[in-house]
C-alpha cells in the first residue's frame, strides 16, 4: 500500500467519526414524572383509549411504555375493570411546589442582544422557572450558558468554512504545480493543515468530555432571592423594672422581647416602636398627638411637648395642615431631630403646592416661634414670597420641616 492510500485510509475514518460527533447531540433529559397503571378499556364498546382520553389525573402517555410502571404491580380484574389486558401505563408530570404568594413577585425581563448570533435563541424571561425551598425563591437563569454554547457552535461553523477554504487553496496549488515537487509539497502542507485544524476543532468537545463530562454541560445560573432580615435599631430595647414600660420609661416605650444585654434583676423588656432598619432614640419629653387636637398621618405619633404647644397655636390660626412625619420616624432623615421627636414634617391636608398658601402658613409658623423649611423640588416661586425653601436628597414629597 503506497503512502497516499495509507493517508486516505487513516484520515477517512477520523473525519467520519468527528463529523458524526459534531452532529450528535445527547438526547434531552427525561422530564420528571410519576406513572401509574390506568384502565384504558372503557366506554360503550369497551374500546381502548389513550391516556389523554381518560378522566384520570394520569393523562400523559408514558415515554417508556409499560416499562415505566414496571415497579408497580398491575391491579387485578374487577367489576369496573374486567379485562386484565385493559390496563396501560399513564403518567403525570411532576410539578414543583407552588410558590408562596406572600413572597415578592419577580418579573424576569427578556434579553435582546445588540449583535445577534445566528442560531442563538435565548430563553424568554417568562419561561424561566423559579422554585421555592425553605422560604427562599431560586430562579435558574440560563442566558450565560446559552450564550457560550451559541458562540461555540457559531465558531465551529466558521472553523469549518476556513478549513474548506484552506483545503481548496491546497487543491488549487496542487493543480497548478505542473509536477513540481516543491509546489506539490506546499499543496500537501495546506491540505494537511486544513484537515488537522478541522479535526482539532471537532475534537474539542470530545476532549472536554473525556476530561470531565460536566465541562460540556452548561448549567444555568441559580440566583436566589435575598432573605429578608428584620433589623432592630441599636438601643431600641432595654431592661427595666415596674408595672409597665410606659409608667417606668415614659411615652413611646412598649413591652417587647428583643432585649440583648444581661437583664440582671430587671424583669421588664421595654422597646421603642422603631421601624425596621430606621434608627430612633427615646422620644425627648414627648406626648401622643391623640392627647391634643393635632392631626397625624401615622400611628403611633408622638411629638415633643414644647413643639406640640407651639403647633397648637398654629392650629388655632390655620387648620389646613396635618403632621405627616412625627415620632417614630418612618424613613431615614438627614436631621437627627426626627430620631428624638423634636421636629416634624407637615403638609397640607389637600396636598396643595400653591405658593400663596405655602407663604401664608410659613409666616404663621415663624410668628409662633418655630423654625420652618419648605422642602420642594423647585423653590423659585416660594423664595420670591419670603419662604425659606430648600430641597434635600431624602425629600419624597413637598412638605414643611418644622422644629
Amino acid at each position: 500500500m503506497n503512502s497516499k492510500k495509507l493517508k486516505i485510509f487513516l484520515y477517512l475514518p477520523l473525519i467520519i467519526f468527528f463529523i458524526a460527533n459534531f452532529f450528535y447531540y445527547p438526547p434531552p433529559a427525561k422530564a420528571a414524572q410519576t406513572c401509574s397503571w390506568t384502565y384504558l378499556n372503557w366506554g360503550a364498546f369497551n374500546t381502548r383509549k389513550s391516556c389523554n382520553g381518560t378522566s384520570a389525573q394520569y393523562s400523559v402517555e408514558a415515554v417508556g411504555g409499560d416499562s415505566d410502571c414496571a415497579a408497580q404491580s398491575k391491579p387485578p380484574p374487577s367489576g369496573l375493570a374486567p379485562d386484565p389486558n385493559g390496563w396501560g401505563c399513564c403518567c403525570k408530570p411532576d410539578t414543583p411546589s407552588p410558590l408562596n404568594t406572600t413572597m415578592p413577585y419577580i418579573k424576569i425581563p427578556d434579553v435582546n442582544l445588540q449583535i445577534n448570533i445566528p442560531g442563538l435563541n435565548l430563553t424568554k424571561g417568562s419561561a424561566i422557572t423559579c422554585t421555592e425551598k425553605a422560604g427562599i425563591k431560586t430562579c435558574n437563569i440560563p442566558w450565560i450558558s446559552e450564550y457560550i454554547a451559541g458562540i461555540y457552535k457559531y465558531a465551529i461553523g466558521i472553523v469549518g468554512i476556513l478549513a474548506a477554504v484552506v483545503l481548496m487553496v491546497g487543491g488549487v496549488l496542487w493543480i497548478i504545480a505542473g509536477g513540481s515537487a516543491t509546489m506539490i509539497g506546499e499543496a500537501k502542507s495546506w491540505i494537511g493543515a486544513s484537515l488537522t485544524g478541522l479535526v482539532i476543532a471537532l475534537c474539542s468537545y470530545l476532549i472536554l468530555y473525556q476530561v470531565n463530562p460536566a465541562l460540556t454541560v452548561f448549567q444555568p445560573l441559580k440566583v436566589a432571592q435575598v432573605k429578608k432580615e428584620t433589623i432592630i435599631a441599636t438601643g431600641a430595647c432595654k431592661w427595666a423594672t415596674g408595672a409597665n414600660c410606659f409608667r417606668t420609661l415614659g411615652y413611646g416605650w412598649e413591652e417587647g422581647t428583643e432585649c440583648k444585654e444581661d437583664k440582671g434583676e430587671n424583669t421588664l423588656c421595654c422597646c421603642l416602636p422603631c421601624k425596621p432598619g430606621i434608627a430612633c432614640e427615646a422620644c425627648n419629653n414627648c406626648i401622643p398627638t391623640s392627647n391634643s387636637t393635632i392631626d397625624c398621618k401615622e400611628t403611633p405619633c408622638l411629638i415633643n411637648s414644647d413643639l406640640t404647644s407651639k403647633l397648637l397655636v398654629v392650629k388655632n390660626q390655620d387648620s389646613s395642615w396635618r403632621v405627616t412625619e412625627g415620632w417614630p420616624p418612618t424613613v431615614t432623615h438627614l436631621d437627627d431631630c426626627h430620631k428624638k421627636g423634636t421636629c416634624v414634617d407637615i403638609n397640607f391636608i389637600n396636598k396643595t403646592e400653591d405658593p400663596d398658601a405655602v407663604a401664608k402658613l410659613y409666616k404663621i409658623f415663624v410668628n409662633a416661634g418655630l423654625r420652618a423649611v419648605y422642602e420642594h423640588k423647585d423653590c423659585i416661586e416660594y423664595r420670591r414670597r419670603g419662604v425659606n425653601c430648600n430641597i434635600y436628597p431624602t425629600t419624597t414629597a413637598p412638605s414643611f420641616h418644622v422644629e
